[in-house]
């Protein structure tokens, strides 16, 4: 485990809170776990996390980790895989963690765990979570692929996971748009349109997806604009902690409506 110092210095690099890098750190070496674990063929890495640790490391921070199930698993053997893998990097990296039965949320489609942590600022083991979310069931249309983990911290070691394709995150966060309210969906999605991504797949992979979750793509826009000013009260607190230079909502959500005309034309 980094010592404290280390923080402390990113932290007046980058101009971002000990607290939100401490987890990054933390969550980074849960990726890492996961990589070298048997549960690494298992697991389709995704989300706003993906985005920064695999594809661009200067993005903005996260604060959990999403995952799909790749194969059939027994829920139990899902929690005991990372119960194991927390274990292992107790041993090796010096962290404490806890993963109690009651911080773990069982659902038809999904399980969610929640990991007490102590890393590098040595608070109080309970006081700290990580979520980790598990899909059991998903419509994956693109390939998945291992790729890199980006290496942050000076102690971090090179290993792949397993990985969705940019695409498939973009998707995802145009139902997610849809069935939630979170500013990061918008925020992700924004900087994913002006990315080098192929946007004529897109639209018909938007379809199926909405599809096998039962949403219709064509509100998008729609659902959108009523979110609005949901999206206004909760952007800053959502996001400035984890956003150096945090854009105006406004600006935005004009360039994301914009981009989803020109990219996600599904028609009637």
């Amino acid at each position: 485990m980094i010592p404290r110092s280390e923080l402390q210095r990113l932290s007046h690099r980058l101009k971002m809170n000990e607290l939100v890098l401490e987890k990054d750190y933390v969550l980074t070496w849960i990726i890492l776990g996961i990589a070298d674990s048997d549960l690494y063929p298992l697991l389709a890495f995704k989300g706003g996390t993906a985005l920064r640790k695999i594809y661009f490391p200067d993005y903005r921070f996260s604060e959990d980790l999403d995952f799909t199930v790749l194969e059939k698993v027994e829920s139990d053997d899902l929690i005991s895989g990372l119960g194991r893998v927390i274990a292992d990097l107790s041993k090796g990296q010096g962290f404490q963690f806890a993963l109690p039965s009651e911080k773990i949320e069982r659902r038809n489609d999904s399980i969610t765990a929640y990991i007490s942590f102590v890393g590098p600022l040595q608070a109080k083991l309970g006081s700290r979570d990580i979520k980790v979310d598990f899909t059991l069931s998903e419509k994956l249309i693109f390939p998945v692929e291992p790729h890199t983990i980006y290496r942050d911290y000076s102690d971090a070691v090179e290993k792949q996971i397993l990985t969705y394709s940019l695409e498939e995150i973009m998707v995802e966060k145009l139902c997610a748009i849809i069935g939630r309210t979170e500013p990061r969906d918008v925020y992700d999605l924004d900087y994913l349109f002006d990315q080098n991504l192929d946007f004529m797949a897109i639209p018909n992979a938007l379809v199926e997806k909405a599809e096998f979750k039962g949403i219709d793509p064509n509100r998008l826009l729609e659902v959108l604009e009523k979110k609005k000013p949901t999206l206004e009260r909760m952007w800053k607190t959502r996001l400035a902690h984890q956003v150096k230079d945090l854009p105006h909502l406004e600006e935005v959500l004009r360039n994301l409506q914009r981009n989803i005309k020109k990219h996600v034309e599904l028609g009637d």
